[in-house]
């Protein structure tokens, strides 16, 4: 199920013409659906359409009595034509009605239209999939604790009622926002090919399921029980820590080997960031060949979470999640993991961790009083999330890229994560009163990024300059930081001048071309800022004499120098053309890279990936995946920024039909050249083939601002596919 709105669909859904109507339907066809209609033999009118999975179609519904808003699964064939299919989307609807947890979609009714197509209703959710957060990984941990134990909550739920999922997988975890602005409620979705136990076990002899994610039992088609779920659990958070799950291949088969027979590499050895030990040992436990080898059940899986979250030390805004249900002895010691249980009245001035621990405890309340289904919606929009929801989410991801004050020097009317709180609190987003307590709590988070990445620059040889750029942001968003106002220099007036400045964006191009040092060094962790600093120093770049003459000194006080500068991009063939490899065509020749965004890992040799990458095109052209996928990879590990090896291994992945994978080298390749329609162009495609329209349509829309020859075309096909 899609969470996302898409483009509008076609006045008849997308069920295949060859359907035969159901007796008591239209002796035309199948159903006609579309927005405003009311769904034969129901009381709920289409408002919208989601989207599309394997299995059916979604619809946002409203019901005409009680305007309650909903989800509509409609299964694409009739029971007549495919009853093995529709047997299966009965067992789905009947399987999670069944289970009755927070943690997952709940069903409101089922029934069956005139021709005969099966559909049930679902609650509506407003999130994203944990599928999208695996570009970003690793996941913070602080992030990564409090989602799995959910989902233990939620499996724990199912296996009680009798049903193993299956198929846990990033896509099939939805993240969604509580309506006190709590972000990261895990709802699984997709129990499409969920099955009843017998007694502890399920006896079948069929594979079904995502290879990636398969348990050995559920690849060698033996009997198995609830532990498929646990590994599945494990290789999800393997993903969502190294950015790719624990066992990959050319084909199939070579994944399920490895799932059979290979140990999975610790994921400390996978990702450049830091894996706890504590942590590690669980996910690795979760991924035993055997299924004794892994937790006894889902709540010795949470519990096992627990303890490695107090071996980390860490606090998570989820922490007053219910403690899972073990021996009293091991819960006593889990017990320090919660909040001490206060009886305190949540203010403006009360510190943001517990506000958040104070909402949780209300919704936790409201989910034993069964209202947890119940939250306030807004009504319908365009957007996929309430207005506030959508500026924080634009705030922070204006913070991920250093864009905390100063914009861009290539787009000065880009959104700052300072303009977006000026705007919460200003009363121009949604709710006043959730817009303002949005505002505050990002107040406080970005000033105490800015601070500490200040403390960062002020503690190393030739740093102070930079650290005082970094405390003069934090003062924008806390103007009574003393420790900042102490160590940056600027006077009330002169600090108020500058939040006027910023406030109308009116920065000078020079000045930003200045600023834009203060993006590589806003990396983690600390050698990466100052390499990835050494790499734009070591394009042309223009800024100030006097911040480059900084620059270097700081680069040299630390020991790291700046390569050679990088050469301009070659001009491309004459008539070549914007079309990727994606269309069954040979893909484009790449130009030399463009000089890359700042790099996050160690200097690139520029030359020998341009090498590499013309290697690997050649070998896509003759058809040499393989071969390709090698010399992509080795392109990469010559110049971690080469964006053209990023979309050859999309292009390698598009054409073995890995399209998830695709979109995800394509993503990156978007991100180091966001410029090249070719690779929007590539993205695009991906997305249309996973059935992400509205993404598609984003992606081939930028290309054709971006001049693109072949994007009419493609968003031709694309609203001829879906009616729009």
């Amino acid at each position: 199920m899609t969470a996302a709105p898409q483009i509008a669909p076609s006045e008849v859904d997308a069920s295949p013409p060859q359907a035969a109507p159901h007796p008591d339907g239209d002796a035309g066809g199948p159903t006609r659906l579309g927005p405003g209609r009311t769904v034969p033999g129901t009381r709920y009118r289409i408002l919208r359409w989601l989207g599309e999975g394997g299995m059916g179609v979604v619809y946002e519904v409203e019901h005409l009595d009680i305007e309650r808003r909903a989800a509509m699964k409609i299964l694409r064939t009739s029971r007549d034509t495919n009853p093995e299919l529709a047997d299966q989307f009965r067992r789905e609807a009947r399987s999670v009605s069944k289970i009755g947890s927070p943690y997952i979609v709940e069903i409101f009714d089922f029934g069956a239209l005139p021709d005969g197509r099966l559909m049930f209703t679902m609650e509506l959710l407003d999130g994203h999939g944990l599928v999208d957060e695996l570009d970003a990984a690793p996941m913070s941990i602080s992030r990564l604790f409090p989602i799995l134990r959910q989902m233990c909550k939620g499996l724990a739920a199912a296996h009680d009622a009798g049903v193993v999922h299956r198929d846990i997988k990033p896509e099939n975890v939805l993240l969604v926002t509580e309506p006190d602005g709590r972000a990261d409620r895990v709802k699984i979705v997709d129990f499409g090919i969920a099955r009843i136990m017998e007694g502890k076990r399920v006896r079948e002899q069929d594979a079904a399921g995502s290879p990636h994610y398969m348990a050995p039992e559920l690849c060698l088609g033996l009997d198995y029980g609830p532990a498929v779920d646990i590994y599945a659990l494990g290789c999800t958070a393997y993903e969502l820590l190294c950015g790719h799950p624990p066992f990959e291949g050319e084909r199939v088969t070579d994944v399920l080997r490895g799932h059979i027979s290979e140990e999975p590499p610790p994921p400390s050895t996978r990702t450049r960031e830091p894996v706890p030990p504590p942590l590690e040992e669980v996910i690795l436990r979760c991924l035993g060949k055997q299924a004794r080898e892994r937790y006894a059940d889902m709540r010795d899986l949470e519990a096992a979470l627990c303890e490695a979250q107090l071996a980390c030390g860490l606090e998570t805004p989820w922490d007053d999640l219910p403690l899972p249900e073990v021996d009293p002895e091991r819960r006593e010691h889990l017990r320090p993991l919660q909040p001490t249980p206060e009886v305190i009245v949540a203010t403006a001035e009360t510190p943001a961790r517990m506000r958040w621990l104070l909402a949780g405890a209300l919704t936790v309340g409201a989910v034993g009083l069964g209202a947890a289904f119940f939250w306030p919606r807004p009504a319908p929009t365009d957007h996929a999330s309430d207005p506030v929801d959508l500026a924080v989410r634009a705030a922070k991801d204006a913070a991920a890229r250093a864009h905390y004050v100063y914009p861009p020097a290539d787009d000065p009317a880009a959104d700052t994560a300072y303009r977006v709180v000026l705007g919460l609190e200003g009363g121009e987003v949604g709710d006043p009163d959730r817009a303002a307590h949005a505002a505050t709590a990002l107040r406080e988070e970005f000033a105490q990024t800015l601070t500490r990445l200040g403390d960062r620059y002020w503690e190393l040889p030739a740093g102070k300059p930079f650290a005082a750029e970094f405390y003069a942001q934090a003062l924008f968003f806390d103007p009574d930081d003393a420790h900042a106002q102490q160590r940056v220099g600027l006077t009330p007036l002169q600090l108020a001048a500058l939040r006027d400045q910023a406030a109308r964006g009116e920065f000078s191009e020079a000045e930003l071309r200045s600023l834009s040092v203060l993006e590589p060094l806003s990396h983690e962790p600390p050698e990466r800022a100052l390499q990835a600093l050494a790499d734009q120093a070591a394009s042309d770049t223009p800024r100030s004499l006097r911040h480059a003459g900084m620059v270097r000194d700081l680069l040299e006080a630390n020991g790291v120098r700046a390569a050679g500068a990088k050469s301009r991009p070659a001009p491309s063939a004459p008539g070549a053309s914007d079309e990727p490899a994606t269309s069954g065509e040979p893909p484009e020749a790449e130009p030399d890279p463009e000089p890359a965004a700042p790099q996050t890992a160690r200097r690139g040799d520029a030359a020998a990936a341009r090498a590499r990458v013309r290697e690997g095109q050649s070998a896509l052209r003759a058809g040499h995946f393989a071969q390709a996928e090698r010399a992509f990879h080795r392109a990469l590990a010559a110049d971690p920024g080469a964006h053209a090896a990023m979309a050859g291994l999309s292009d390698v992945a598009f054409e073995r039909g890995a399209y998830e994978v695709a979109a995800k080298w394509a993503r990156k390749a978007v991100r180091r050249a966001p410029r090249r329609a070719a690779y929007r162009i590539r993205l695009g495609d991906a997305y249309l083939r996973v059935l992400r329209y509205r993404d598609a349509q984003t992606q081939y829309e930028k290309a054709r601002a971006l001049g693109s020859p072949v994007a009419d075309k493609r968003l031709a096909r694309l609203h001829a596919k879906t009616g729009g």
